[in-house]
Order: structure tokens, then sequence, then C-alpha cells
């Protein structure tokens, strides 16, 4: 059984896909297109199937603690392939909420915030600027869903570039190439089986080979041969 959001195919929700794949869609070309987003990871992450006698479990162990969490930034660009990505690492801290006696508690681990998201963008900049010419037909359009840190000012920091921005329709990961990446380097990535935490970011950076141009280019195009769905209202 899959599970998905309460809000991913409700009327409103795939009217406004409708919407936005009428108004965007002509406009998405696999060259100048960038989709970002973020994926987590950490040992806890093992293969989902193994081998066994017949008649016995196939049994995997993990850590009894859940460990720190490694949240990758990345950029996939359809023609390219992954672009560039980042590794932000993140753990529980203590808190004191007793001065007087010195008492903590460990507060949960902060996640990608918005002047990280902004950093990434600053050094992706630089990347693009290598691998794009300055004619503005090829000029990069980048791609994000409404997450809260791709708000604010975010929208100043790209203007200022030059590039281009659009944001993705609400709830509709399945029209975003870069989830089908994200996917695949995780399967990639269980196969390497990090055991330790030292071992996690290595793990990260050899499963991450694993994503070709080829590959980035199938998942556009699958993305695209959904829209006659999405302009149909059907479920995705």
């Amino acid at each position: 059984m899959q599970q998905y959001a309460n809000q991913r195919n409700t009327p409103e929700t795939k009217q406004k896909r409708k919407q936005w794949v009428e108004q965007n869609a002509a406009s998405l070309t696999a060259d100048t297109a960038i989709f970002i987003d973020e994926t987590p990871f950490n040992f806890n992450i093992i293969r989902r199937r193994g081998r066994s006698r017949k008649g016995q479990a196939a049994l995997g162990v993990v850590p009894a603690i859940r460990g720190k969490n490694h949240t990758v930034i990345a950029a996939l660009s359809p023609a390219r392939g992954l672009l560039y990505y980042e590794i932000h690492v993140t753990a529980p801290t203590d808190e004191f909420i007793n001065k007087k006696s010195n008492k903590t508690k460990k507060t949960a681990p902060k996640g990608v915030d918005r002047e990280r998201f902004r950093t990434f963008l600053i050094n992706l900049f630089s990347i693009l600027s290598s691998k794009f010419a300055s004619s503005s037909s090829s000029t990069p359009l980048l791609l994000f869903d409404n997450a809260r840190i791709h708000t604010g000012d975010i929208d100043e920091t790209i203007f200022q570039t030059g590039y281009r921005q659009l944001r993705l329709a609400a709830w509709s990961p399945e029209l975003n190439p870069i989830e089908y990446a994200f996917s695949k380097w995780k399967l990639a990535y269980r196969v390497l089986y990090p055991a330790t935490e030292a071992a996690v970011n290595d793990a990260i950076k050899e499963s991450a080979k694993s994503i070709t141009a080829a590959d980035s280019q199938h998942y556009f195009n699958h993305t695209q041969s959904l829209y006659a769905r999405v302009l149909d209202l059907e479920d995705l």
C-alpha cells in the first residue's frame, strides 16, 4: 500500500494542477529546465530485499539509534544529469529548559532552512554560468516546489542573477523528474549499506554516480507523458 497526502488528488488540487500544465508545459525544455529539491538519508536506510534459505526470513540489521539526518539538496538537468548537490548534516541538540538546575532536553534535528537553501543556490549559480550560454534563449529555468524554505526573499536572490524561476504545481511530486532521480539514488545507496555514521556521506556520493544524463532525460519525458492525465483531471 502506498501512502500520500489527502490533498494530493482533491478536485481543487487537480484543477490547479491542470492550470499549471496549461500555462507552463510549453515553456519547459530539457535544455534549460533545472529541477531542485531536498531528500533525507541516514544509516538506517537498508536494502528492502535480500536472499535467504527457503523458509527462512531475510534479515537486515539496523542501528538501534536513528543517527544524524543527512539532507541532500540537489539540482537536476534533464539534458545534463545531476548538476550539483550538497549534503547538510544535522543532529539533535541540547536545549536548556531550566537554567537553575541546568536541565536540558534534546531538540529535534533541524533540517535545511532558508539560509542554507540560499547558499546552495548561490553555489549552483557559479556552475550554471559555466554550463549555459549567455543568450536569453538558453537562460536556465529553476523549478522547485512550494516548501517554506523556497519562499520569501529567495525570489529576490534568483532575480538578481538574471535566472528564471517557476514554482511546481502543489501536491504533484510525479511531475518533478528529480523525485525519480532520488528514488534511484536511494536504491544505489541501499546496496552500499553504510553501517556507520562516518560512512553515510561517502555512500551518498558514491551512489550519486548512478544517476546519468540518460536517466534524467527519461524522467523528464515521463513527467511530460503525465500531462494528458492531468488535463483530463485524473488522479496522480
